[in-house]
C-alpha cells in the first residue's frame, strides 16, 4: 500500500514538473525574453561638425555578437522591433539621419528596454532609431557597422550621458539589450579651469587699472 502511495505521488510531481517546463518555454517563445549582452553599441565619442542649424552630432554604431537585428518581420513598432535611443539630447533641432531601414521618433521619456536603468530626464528630449528594414545577420565574433547616426543640436559643448538599445538573438525569439554611456549636448557647461584662470586674471586687471586712473585723477 505503501509503495502503491510512493508511485502514485512520484508520478503525479513528475507530471507536474513536465506541465511547468511546458508552459515555460511556450511563456518564452510567445512573450521574448530580455538578455543582457553588448549587442548594439555605440561609440562613446560622437563627431560634431558645424551645421545650418547648429551643430550636427555623428554617431557611429556597431553589432556584434552573433544577434540578428529583428526587422520589418517582427513588426516596426518599439515592442517588436530592433531600436536604438540616445537619452536627454539637449538643444535638439529636430534634424536627423540614420542608414536606409531606420525610422525616428523623439519623446522625453523612453524607449527603454525591459530591465534597463538608465538617466532619463523628462524635461529633455531622447532620440530613438526603430529598424524596420530586412533582418541583418551579424556572424559570431564580428563586429559589423550598423552606420553613423546623426543628430543637430544648438549646443556643441558635451556632457556624459546613456544610450540603451535592443535586438534578436539568432533564434528570433528572445531579445538582447545594451546600455552604456555616450557624450550628449550640453545645455548648461562647466567652464574649464583655465577659462575660469582667465577671467579671473581678467578681472583682477581690470579693477587694477580702476585703481591706477582714479589715483591719477585725485
Amino acid at each position: 500500500m505503501f509503495a502503491r502511495t510512493l508511485r502514485h505521488t512520484k508520478a503525479k510531481v513528475w507530471v507536474i514538473i513536465t506541465v511547468a517546463t511546458w508552459i515555460g518555454v511556450m511563456g518564452l517563445m510567445f512573450s521574448g525574453s530580455e538578455a543582457v549582452a553588448d549587442t548594439i553599441t555605440i561609440q562613446d565619442v560622437p563627431t560634431i561638425t558645424p551645421s545650418a542649424g547648429g551643430f550636427l552630432w555623428s554617431y557611429d554604431v556597431n553589432h556584434t555578437n552573433g544577434v540578428v537585428v529583428g526587422g520589418s518581420s517582427f513588426g516596426t513598432d518599439a515592442n517588436a522591433g530592433s531600436f536604438i535611443t540616445i537619452y536627454d539630447f539637449a538643444g535638439f533641432t529636430g534634424t536627423t539621419s540614420a542608414p536606409a531601414g531606420w525610422s525616428f521618433s523623439s519623446a522625453l521619456l523612453g524607449v527603454t528596454p525591459q530591465g534597463i536603468g538608465v538617466n532619463d530626464d523628462p524635461t529633455v528630449p531622447n532620440l530613438t532609431w526603430l529598424y524596420g528594414g530586412e533582418n541583418i545577420t551579424t556572424p559570431l565574433g564580428v563586429l559589423a557597422d550598423l552606420g553613423q547616426f546623426s543628430a543637430e543640436s544648438i549646443f556643441d559643448f558635451s556632457t556624459v550621458g546613456d544610450y540603451a538599445s535592443r535586438d534578436r538573438n539568432f533564434n528570433l525569439v528572445e531579445f538582447s539589450r545594451s546600455a552604456g554611456n555616450v557624450e550628449v549636448p550640453n545645455a548648461n557647461p562647466v567652464p574649464e579651469p583655465a577659462s575660469l584662470f582667465l577671467l579671473g586674471a581678467g578681472l583682477a586687471g581690470l579693477a587694477s587699472w580702476g585703481r591706477k586712473k582714479t589715483r591719477s585723477r585725485s
